[in-house]
Protein backbone atom coordinates (compact mmCIF):
# COMPACT_ATOMS: atom_id res chain seq x y z
CA UNK A 1 0.00 0.00 0.00
CA UNK A 2 0.63 3.51 -0.14
CA UNK A 3 0.90 4.44 3.29
CA UNK A 4 3.51 3.51 6.38
CA UNK A 5 3.03 2.47 10.03
CA UNK A 6 4.86 3.60 12.47
CA UNK A 7 5.64 0.17 12.98
CA UNK A 8 7.22 0.70 9.36
CA UNK A 9 9.34 3.48 9.60
CA UNK A 10 12.31 1.95 9.09
CA UNK A 11 11.40 1.81 5.43
CA UNK A 12 12.44 4.30 2.74
CA UNK A 13 10.33 3.44 -0.16
CA UNK A 14 7.42 1.62 -1.04
CA UNK A 15 5.43 -0.58 -3.40
CA UNK A 16 2.63 1.12 -4.98
CA UNK A 17 -0.39 0.57 -7.10
CA UNK A 18 -0.04 1.50 -10.42
CA UNK A 19 -2.38 0.71 -11.97
CA UNK A 20 -5.93 0.29 -9.71
CA UNK A 21 -8.37 3.62 -10.06
CA UNK A 22 -11.44 4.20 -8.55
CA UNK A 23 -13.47 6.60 -10.34
CA UNK A 24 -17.46 7.88 -9.08
CA UNK A 25 -19.95 7.29 -11.55
CA UNK A 26 -23.53 8.68 -11.47
CA UNK A 27 -24.88 5.65 -13.25
CA UNK A 28 -23.99 2.25 -14.60
CA UNK A 29 -24.82 3.89 -17.96
CA UNK A 30 -22.57 2.86 -21.15
CA UNK A 31 -21.86 6.43 -21.63
CA UNK A 32 -20.84 7.50 -18.16
CA UNK A 33 -18.42 4.04 -18.03
CA UNK A 34 -17.19 5.77 -21.35
CA UNK A 35 -16.09 9.16 -19.20
CA UNK A 36 -14.95 6.92 -16.52
CA UNK A 37 -12.18 4.84 -18.42
CA UNK A 38 -11.19 7.68 -20.21
CA UNK A 39 -10.62 9.65 -16.77
CA UNK A 40 -9.00 6.64 -15.37
CA UNK A 41 -6.80 6.17 -18.18
CA UNK A 42 -5.67 9.92 -17.19
CA UNK A 43 -4.64 9.55 -13.76
CA UNK A 44 -2.90 6.26 -14.14
CA UNK A 45 -0.81 7.89 -16.96
CA UNK A 46 -0.26 10.62 -14.68
CA UNK A 47 0.91 7.74 -11.79
CA UNK A 48 2.91 6.15 -14.20
CA UNK A 49 4.90 9.19 -15.87
CA UNK A 50 4.72 11.46 -12.48
CA UNK A 51 3.73 14.22 -14.91
CA UNK A 52 0.15 15.22 -16.79
CA UNK A 53 1.88 13.65 -20.01
CA UNK A 54 -1.80 13.25 -21.50
CA UNK A 55 -2.11 16.87 -21.16
CA UNK A 56 1.31 17.90 -23.43
CA UNK A 57 1.94 15.30 -25.53
CA UNK A 58 -1.05 14.99 -28.44
CA UNK A 59 -0.15 10.98 -29.22
CA UNK A 60 -1.27 9.87 -25.40
CA UNK A 61 -4.14 13.03 -25.72
CA UNK A 62 -5.17 10.74 -28.91
CA UNK A 63 -5.66 7.54 -27.45
CA UNK A 64 -7.48 8.41 -24.27
CA UNK A 65 -10.98 7.73 -26.03
CA UNK A 66 -9.82 4.16 -26.78
CA UNK A 67 -9.06 3.40 -23.02
CA UNK A 68 -11.25 0.52 -22.60
CA UNK A 69 -8.37 -1.17 -24.75
CA UNK A 70 -5.83 -0.91 -21.89
CA UNK A 71 -7.98 -2.03 -19.49
CA UNK A 72 -7.84 -5.87 -17.99
CA UNK A 73 -10.86 -5.72 -15.86
CA UNK A 74 -13.29 -3.37 -14.57
CA UNK A 75 -15.94 -3.74 -11.39
CA UNK A 76 -18.86 -1.17 -10.01
CA UNK A 77 -18.60 -0.69 -6.29
CA UNK A 78 -20.98 1.16 -3.87
CA UNK A 79 -19.37 3.87 -3.19
CA UNK A 80 -18.98 4.78 1.23
CA UNK A 81 -18.82 8.55 0.57
CA UNK A 82 -21.74 9.74 2.25
CA UNK A 83 -21.22 13.10 0.48
CA UNK A 84 -20.96 12.25 -2.62
CA UNK A 85 -23.43 12.60 -5.25
CA UNK A 86 -21.75 9.74 -7.00
CA UNK A 87 -23.75 6.48 -5.70
CA UNK A 88 -21.56 4.31 -7.82
CA UNK A 89 -17.23 3.87 -8.14
CA UNK A 90 -15.93 1.78 -11.32
CA UNK A 91 -12.93 0.39 -10.13
CA UNK A 92 -10.51 -0.08 -13.04
CA UNK A 93 -7.57 -2.40 -13.00
CA UNK A 94 -5.26 -1.47 -16.00
CA UNK A 95 -2.85 -3.76 -18.02
CA UNK A 96 0.62 -2.15 -16.84
CA UNK A 97 2.60 -3.73 -19.61
CA UNK A 98 0.18 -1.94 -22.30
CA UNK A 99 0.52 1.30 -19.89
CA UNK A 100 4.55 1.34 -20.13
CA UNK A 101 4.30 0.77 -24.29
CA UNK A 102 2.43 3.36 -24.86
CA UNK A 103 4.06 5.83 -22.68
CA UNK A 104 7.75 4.56 -24.14
CA UNK A 105 5.89 4.65 -27.89
CA UNK A 106 4.80 8.43 -27.01
CA UNK A 107 8.27 8.98 -26.17
CA UNK A 108 7.48 9.36 -22.33
CA UNK A 109 9.87 8.35 -19.46
CA UNK A 110 8.30 5.62 -16.93
CA UNK A 111 8.40 5.62 -13.26
CA UNK A 112 8.10 2.06 -11.53
CA UNK A 113 5.94 1.36 -8.83
CA UNK A 114 8.85 0.85 -5.99
CA UNK A 115 9.28 4.93 -5.17
CA UNK A 116 10.75 7.01 -2.02
CA UNK A 117 8.28 7.60 1.06
CA UNK A 118 8.33 11.69 1.00
CA UNK A 119 8.43 12.94 4.96
CA UNK A 120 6.35 15.73 4.89
CA UNK A 121 6.95 18.47 7.68
CA UNK A 122 4.52 21.03 6.85
CA UNK A 123 3.62 24.35 9.22
CA UNK A 124 0.64 25.21 8.29
CA UNK A 125 -1.64 28.74 9.64
CA UNK A 126 -5.12 29.67 9.85
CA UNK A 127 -6.18 33.22 11.20
CA UNK A 128 -3.64 33.10 14.08
CA UNK A 129 -3.22 29.31 14.91
CA UNK A 130 -0.25 27.91 13.69
CA UNK A 131 0.40 23.57 13.55
CA UNK A 132 2.46 20.85 12.27
CA UNK A 133 0.39 18.72 10.25
CA UNK A 134 0.06 15.30 11.18
CA UNK A 135 -1.79 12.38 10.24
CA UNK A 136 -4.52 13.10 13.04
CA UNK A 137 -5.32 16.61 11.16
CA UNK A 138 -8.22 17.49 9.56
CA UNK A 139 -5.68 18.43 6.34
CA UNK A 140 -3.92 15.17 6.05
CA UNK A 141 -7.16 13.46 4.63
CA UNK A 142 -6.53 16.26 1.66
CA UNK A 143 -2.87 16.02 1.05
CA UNK A 144 -3.21 12.00 1.25
CA UNK A 145 -6.04 12.28 -1.53
CA UNK A 146 -4.04 14.15 -3.45
CA UNK A 147 -0.70 12.42 -3.24
CA UNK A 148 -2.66 9.26 -3.68
CA UNK A 149 -4.03 10.48 -7.34
CA UNK A 150 -0.20 11.12 -8.19
CA UNK A 151 0.83 7.53 -6.40
CA UNK A 152 3.28 9.08 -4.04
CA UNK A 153 3.87 7.71 -0.77
CA UNK A 154 4.16 10.16 2.31
CA UNK A 155 5.30 9.45 5.92
CA UNK A 156 3.85 12.59 8.28
CA UNK A 157 6.17 13.12 11.73
CA UNK A 158 4.51 11.39 14.61
CA UNK A 159 5.18 14.59 16.84
CA UNK A 160 5.87 12.33 19.90
CA UNK A 161 8.40 13.08 22.51
CA UNK A 162 10.94 12.53 20.49
CA UNK A 163 10.43 14.30 17.52
CA UNK A 164 9.13 17.40 19.60
CA UNK A 165 12.51 17.52 21.33
CA UNK A 166 14.04 18.04 17.71
CA UNK A 167 11.77 19.94 16.57
CA UNK A 168 9.81 23.22 16.72
CA UNK A 169 7.02 24.91 14.94
CA UNK A 170 9.51 27.94 14.18
CA UNK A 171 11.83 25.28 12.70
CA UNK A 172 9.08 24.56 10.13
CA UNK A 173 7.59 27.68 9.69
CA UNK A 174 11.33 29.16 9.12
CA UNK A 175 12.23 26.40 6.97
CA UNK A 176 15.06 25.45 8.64
CA UNK A 177 16.66 22.33 7.54
CA UNK A 178 19.17 21.37 10.12
CA UNK A 179 16.91 19.93 12.84
CA UNK A 180 13.94 18.13 10.67
CA UNK A 181 16.74 16.61 8.55
CA UNK A 182 18.05 15.46 12.25
CA UNK A 183 14.69 14.15 13.48
CA UNK A 184 13.99 12.66 9.64
CA UNK A 185 16.33 10.11 10.27
CA UNK A 186 14.43 7.96 12.20
CA UNK A 187 12.14 8.09 9.29
CA UNK A 188 15.20 7.03 7.08
CA UNK A 189 13.80 9.71 4.72
CA UNK A 190 15.41 9.94 1.48
CA UNK A 191 13.14 12.91 0.46
CA UNK A 192 12.25 15.51 2.74
CA UNK A 193 9.58 17.91 1.84
CA UNK A 194 8.80 21.08 4.24
CA UNK A 195 7.27 24.39 4.17
CA UNK A 196 4.65 26.60 5.50
CA UNK A 197 0.98 27.42 4.27
CA UNK A 198 -0.78 30.03 5.36
CA UNK A 199 -4.06 32.68 4.22
CA UNK A 200 -3.06 35.96 2.67
CA UNK A 201 -2.31 38.82 5.22
CA UNK A 202 -5.01 40.79 5.50
CA UNK A 203 -7.49 38.52 3.41
CA UNK A 204 -10.68 37.30 3.80
CA UNK A 205 -10.75 34.03 4.67
CA UNK A 206 -11.47 32.78 0.63
CA UNK A 207 -9.41 35.51 -0.50
CA UNK A 208 -6.57 32.34 -1.33
CA UNK A 209 -3.74 30.79 0.63
CA UNK A 210 0.29 31.32 0.04
CA UNK A 211 2.76 28.22 0.15
CA UNK A 212 6.79 28.19 0.65
CA UNK A 213 8.46 25.18 0.01
CA UNK A 214 11.57 23.10 0.39
CA UNK A 215 12.58 19.87 -0.78
CA UNK A 216 15.75 17.61 -0.08
CA UNK A 217 16.00 14.72 -2.36
CA UNK A 218 19.24 13.21 -1.77
CA UNK A 219 20.91 15.77 -0.23
CA UNK A 220 20.31 18.15 -2.81
CA UNK A 221 17.60 20.99 -2.05
CA UNK A 222 15.90 22.98 -3.98
CA UNK A 223 12.60 25.58 -3.01
CA UNK A 224 9.47 27.42 -4.51
CA UNK A 225 6.93 29.31 -3.40
CA UNK A 226 3.15 29.20 -4.97
CA UNK A 227 -0.71 31.19 -4.59
CA UNK A 228 -3.99 29.51 -5.09
CA UNK A 229 -7.43 29.88 -3.72
CA UNK A 230 -7.76 26.92 -1.68
CA UNK A 231 -5.62 24.56 0.35
CA UNK A 232 -6.83 21.84 -1.97
CA UNK A 233 -4.94 23.96 -4.94
CA UNK A 234 -2.29 24.37 -2.34
CA UNK A 235 -1.46 21.11 -2.22
CA UNK A 236 -2.32 19.93 -5.89
CA UNK A 237 0.24 22.38 -7.31
CA UNK A 238 3.05 20.81 -4.40
CA UNK A 239 1.96 17.23 -5.43
CA UNK A 240 2.21 18.10 -9.86
CA UNK A 241 5.57 19.93 -8.79
CA UNK A 242 6.87 17.14 -6.56
CA UNK A 243 6.10 14.43 -9.05
CA UNK A 244 7.82 16.41 -11.49
CA UNK A 245 11.56 16.53 -9.37
CA UNK A 246 10.79 12.67 -8.57
CA UNK A 247 10.58 12.00 -11.66
CA UNK A 248 13.29 13.55 -12.95
CA UNK A 249 15.24 11.90 -10.25
CA UNK A 250 13.98 8.38 -10.51
CA UNK A 251 11.79 8.35 -14.20
CA UNK A 252 13.31 5.96 -16.99
CA UNK A 253 13.85 6.68 -20.43
CA UNK A 254 14.34 4.04 -23.08
CA UNK A 255 17.71 4.08 -24.76
CA UNK A 256 18.58 3.42 -28.29
CA UNK A 257 21.05 0.67 -27.79
CA UNK A 258 20.02 -2.21 -26.98
CA UNK A 259 23.49 -3.21 -25.99
CA UNK A 260 23.47 -1.90 -22.68
CA UNK A 261 24.57 -3.90 -20.01
CA UNK A 262 25.68 -4.43 -16.79
CA UNK A 263 27.74 -6.99 -14.08
CA UNK A 264 26.31 -7.04 -10.89
CA UNK A 265 27.54 -9.78 -8.26
CA UNK A 266 25.37 -10.35 -5.07
CA UNK A 267 26.79 -12.36 -1.93
CA UNK A 268 25.45 -13.69 0.96
CA UNK A 269 23.50 -16.37 -1.33
CA UNK A 270 23.35 -19.18 1.39
CA UNK A 271 20.80 -21.09 -0.73
CA UNK A 272 19.66 -21.37 -4.06
CA UNK A 273 16.13 -20.10 -3.45
CA UNK A 274 18.22 -16.82 -2.49
CA UNK A 275 19.89 -16.78 -5.25
CA UNK A 276 16.68 -17.50 -7.36
CA UNK A 277 14.92 -14.50 -5.38
CA UNK A 278 17.66 -11.93 -5.86
CA UNK A 279 17.64 -12.68 -9.25
CA UNK A 280 13.55 -12.53 -9.41
CA UNK A 281 14.50 -8.81 -7.45
CA UNK A 282 16.71 -7.89 -10.42
CA UNK A 283 14.24 -8.54 -13.04
CA UNK A 284 11.62 -6.84 -11.35
CA UNK A 285 13.60 -3.56 -11.58
CA UNK A 286 11.69 -1.22 -13.90
CA UNK A 287 15.08 -0.12 -16.25
CA UNK A 288 15.93 -4.11 -16.31
CA UNK A 289 14.91 -5.41 -19.61
CA UNK A 290 16.13 -9.15 -18.71
CA UNK A 291 18.60 -10.99 -16.46
CA UNK A 292 21.27 -13.33 -17.18
CA UNK A 293 22.67 -15.58 -14.28
CA UNK A 294 26.31 -16.33 -15.23
CA UNK A 295 27.83 -18.08 -12.06
CA UNK A 296 27.01 -19.06 -9.06
CA UNK A 297 29.67 -20.09 -6.78
CA UNK A 298 31.04 -19.77 -3.24
CA UNK A 299 27.60 -18.23 -2.10
CA UNK A 300 27.72 -15.77 -4.85
CA UNK A 301 26.28 -15.13 -8.25
CA UNK A 302 27.22 -13.06 -10.92
CA UNK A 303 24.29 -11.56 -13.08
CA UNK A 304 24.18 -10.25 -16.58
CA UNK A 305 21.74 -7.22 -16.41
CA UNK A 306 20.68 -5.69 -19.86
CA UNK A 307 18.94 -2.23 -19.59
CA UNK A 308 16.24 -0.39 -21.30
CA UNK A 309 17.58 2.54 -19.93
CA UNK A 310 20.71 4.08 -18.40
CA UNK A 311 22.98 2.46 -16.13
CA UNK A 312 22.39 5.30 -13.42
CA UNK A 313 18.48 4.10 -13.61
CA UNK A 314 19.09 0.87 -12.50
CA UNK A 315 21.79 2.09 -9.49
CA UNK A 316 18.69 4.21 -8.44
CA UNK A 317 16.35 1.77 -8.52
CA UNK A 318 18.70 -0.43 -6.26
CA UNK A 319 19.18 2.41 -4.06
CA UNK A 320 15.57 3.23 -3.24
CA UNK A 321 15.16 -0.47 -1.70
CA UNK A 322 16.90 -2.38 1.49
CA UNK A 323 17.50 -6.00 -0.68
CA UNK A 324 20.56 -5.04 -1.60
CA UNK A 325 23.65 -3.02 0.19
CA UNK A 326 25.97 -1.47 -1.86
CA UNK A 327 30.21 -3.23 -1.63
CA UNK A 328 33.23 -1.51 -3.15
CA UNK A 329 32.80 -1.66 -6.72
CA UNK A 330 35.75 -3.08 -9.26
CA UNK A 331 37.25 -1.21 -11.23
CA UNK A 332 36.84 -2.63 -15.44
CA UNK A 333 40.14 -3.52 -16.73
CA UNK A 334 40.78 -3.38 -20.29
CA UNK A 335 37.14 -3.71 -22.33
CA UNK A 336 35.62 -5.34 -19.66
CA UNK A 337 32.37 -3.81 -18.17
CA UNK A 338 32.43 -2.53 -14.65
CA UNK A 339 30.94 -4.92 -11.54
CA UNK A 340 28.68 -3.40 -9.26
CA UNK A 341 29.12 -5.65 -6.00
CA UNK A 342 26.45 -5.68 -3.26
CA UNK A 343 25.46 -7.67 -1.13
CA UNK A 344 21.61 -9.67 0.04
CA UNK A 345 19.89 -8.59 2.64
CA UNK A 346 16.49 -10.03 2.37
Amino acid sequence: MLWLTPQQLIHAAELVDLFTVDVPVADRSASGRARAMRKGLEEVLIRASGINASATNEYLHSRLSKAQSFIQQYAYLKSEDKQNKMPWVLRINFEGESIHRLLSDAGVAIWGERRPVVMLWIAQQEGYQRQIITRDNDFAEQIEKVARRRAIPVQFPLLDLQDSAEVEITDVWGRFSSPIIKASRRYNATVILFGRVYQKIGSRRDDGWLADWQLILEGKRSGWKDSAKTTEEIYQHLFTKLGQHLCDKYCVTATQSADNEILVKVENLNTFLQAASAEKYLESLLPVRDVNLLQLKDNKALFLLRLVSREKSVLEAISLDSALSPLPSQPPVGQEKRTYNYRWTP
